[in-house]
C-alpha cells in the first residue's frame, strides 16, 4: 500500500510540473515579441532604401530628360531667354517627365520632384539651369556624381536667376570628394545642374 501512495504521488508531483511547462514564461514571450519587432524594423529599412534609391534614379533620369528637352527647343536660336522660367514651356509641350508632377493653374503651374519640393528650369542666355530644391544629403551626393551630361553643377541656396552660370560650382567629373564637400548631410540642398 505504502508503494501505491508514493507512485501515486510522484505521478501527482510530474503531472504538476508538466502544467506548469507547457505555456511561455513572460521573459520568453517578450523575447520573441523583440525579435519580431526588430525584423520588421529591418524590413522597413530596406523598403525605406530601396524606394529612395529608385526616387534618386528616377530624378536622375528626368532631369537629363529635362535637358535634353531644352537644348531641343532652342536648336535653331541658340538662346533660352534671359532669367526666363522654362517650367510653363516643358508643361505645355508635354515634356515633362515621368516622376515629376504638377502643381498650381497656368501660367503660373510648378514642377514637383519625388522628394516633395520644386524643380525650377531657368533660361540664363546661351545656358540653361535646372534646380531641384530641398534635396536631402544622400539623394545630393547620388545625383552630383551622376550629373556627366551637365556642364557645370552648384549646390547652394542661391536663387536660380542670381547664380554666375559660366564660373563657380564644379565641373566634371563629378567625384565622391566633390560631393562630400558639396552637399549638406544635415540641411536641404539646392542643386542647379548648368548647361
Amino acid at each position: 500500500m505504502s508503494t501505491l501512495k508514493t507512485e501515486n504521488f510522484q505521478e501527482k508531483h510530474e503531472n504538476k510540473n508538466l502544467k506548469k511547462q507547457r505555456g511561455f514564461t513572460l521573459i520568453e514571450f517578450l523575447a520573441v515579441i523583440a525579435l519580431g519587432a526588430i525584423l520588421i524594423g529591418g524590413v522597413f529599412i530596406a523598403i525605406n532604401n530601396a524606394m529612395t534609391t529608385t526616387k534618386t534614379k528616377s530624378l536622375s533620369d528626368d532631369i537629363v530628360s529635362i535637358g535634353t528637352s531644352v537644348m531641343g527647343s532652342s536648336a535653331g536660336t541658340g538662346t533660352y531667354g534671359t532669367g526666363t522660367s522654362l517650367d510653363e514651356y516643358l508643361i505645355r509641350t508635354g515634356k515633362v517627365p515621368g516622376s515629376l508632377t504638377i502643381s498650381g493653374t497656368a501660367p503660373n503651374r510648378v514642377l514637383n520632384h519625388p522628394f516633395e519640393s520644386t524643380v525650377e528650369v531657368t533660361g540664363r542666355g546661351n545656358k540653361f539651369v535646372v534646380t531641384l530644391n530641398d534635396i536631402p544629403g544622400n539623394v545630393c551626393m547620388d545625383l552630383f556624381t551622376n550629373a556627366a551630361a551637365w556642364e557645370r553643377v552648384l549646390v547652394s541656396n542661391t536663387a536660380p536667376a542670381s547664380i554666375n552660370v559660366n564660373a563657380g560650382g564644379y565641373t566634371p567629373p563629378y567625384t565622391q570628394i566633390d560631393a562630400t564637400a558639396a552637399c549638406s548631410e544635415t540641411n536641404p540642398n539646392r542643386m542647379h545642374f548648368i548647361n
